[in-house]
């Protein structure tokens, strides 16, 4: 019978790790290195050799399946993973843990459906301020054509009023022609 508590209990080194989880040694290591950056506890015993958990074997095992599948990046995977699984929990104080929490990136949500929806909404949010800049430079071109369409009639208007005047003044007799 399988118990759950023994599923996070490391007993297994290196090499038994990489052939129950069928890669090779290099890879567990590169893939245990990727996992503790990322937050992942794995565990050392002396501070030194890394120590497998059932639990371990099953997140390496989904590491080289996702890799082989998508041929994402390894740091990208171990996130997905961690997000995934979680970290094992630690009980031992005996066994030292491996952390590196400056180097640790924001773990991918796990709530996809959220990722989703501040998506479109920024994405609906950009389309609407491009449409309403497009639609306000439209009006703008449209008021300017009107104004300088409206402009020129006026310029008319006042030549035209500019030429009566012009006339009237010829046609208009001075005081002292009057007697003639």
């Amino acid at each position: 019978m399988y118990d759950d508590a023994t599923r996070y209990v490391p007993r297994y080194g290196t090499k038994v790790a990489a052939s129950l989880a069928g890669i090779s040694e290099p890879t567990v290591r590169k893939y245990s290195q990727h996992l503790s950056k990322h937050g992942y506890k794995i565990s050392k015993v002396n501070g030194r050799d890394r120590q497998y958990s059932d639990h371990d074997i099953t997140v390496l095992t989904e590491m080289k399946r996702l890799s082989d599948e998508s041929g994402m990046d390894v740091g990208k995977i171990a996130q997905m993973v961690i997000a995934k699984y979680g970290s094992a929990p630690l009980e031992d104080d005996s066994i030292q843990t491996e952390s590196n929490d400056e180097t640790a990136l924001t773990p991918i949500p796990q709530d996809f459906a959220k990722v989703v929806e501040l998506a479109g909404k920024t994405y609906w949010e950009k389309a609407k301020q491009e449409m309403t800049d497009e639609i306000s430079e439209r009006i703008r071109d449209e008021v300017k054509a009107e104004f300088q369409s409206e402009l020129g009639h006026l310029k008319d208007e006042l030549r035209g009023m500019m030429e009566e005047v012009a006339a009237t003044r010829e046609k208009k007799k001075h005081w002292w022609q009057f007697g003639r």
